[in-house]
């Protein structure tokens, strides 16, 4: 699938869930975030956002322009987090959690991760001491 014909409907959908659902909720929790002594703020992104950040072989198409420009958005918001928190003990990141599955009835994730290995990367972020990173995107507890 190209850019020039993603459905823009799907993809307004995408960052409204995907970008502005946890831009808001931080902005709601604001006065918890910054009162706390080690708060900690973890996006769950996705390896497809990587599609947009790095560019595609000119042959290559968008396998989900949706979620891979909601996705990339998000990275993009969590370093601009990182960067609002920056005199403060909050640390912003965002984890890949890779395929999870999650719909095991229906048979076509053979390949994926149980949930909670899937959740071991958002728990270690979540629990990352003060001198832990911030404003970046890891998958595994490894930086991509």
């Amino acid at each position: 699938m190209s850019a020039l014909d993603a459905d823009l409907d799907a993809v307004r959908s995408a960052l409204e869930i995907d970008v502005l659902g946890p831009w808001r909720l931080v902005q709601e929790l604001l006065p918890l975030l910054t009162a706390a002594l080690a708060a900690r703020i973890v996006n769950v992104s996705s390896i497809s956002a990587q599609q947009i950040a790095t560019g595609l072989d000119p042959g290559a198409g968008l396998r989900a322009p949706a979620h891979s420009f909601a996705k990339h958005s998000l990275n993009v918001l969590t370093t601009v987090l990182a960067r609002a928190f920056a005199d403060t003990p909050v640390l912003v990141n965002a984890v890949d959690p890779g395929e999870t599955a999650t719909h095991p009835e229906r048979g076509d994730e053979d390949e994926a991760r149980p949930a909670d290995e899937s959740a071991r990367g958002v728990v270690w972020a979540a629990t990352l001491d003060e001198n832990g990173p911030t404003g970046k995107f890891f998958r595994d507890q490894r930086p991509l």
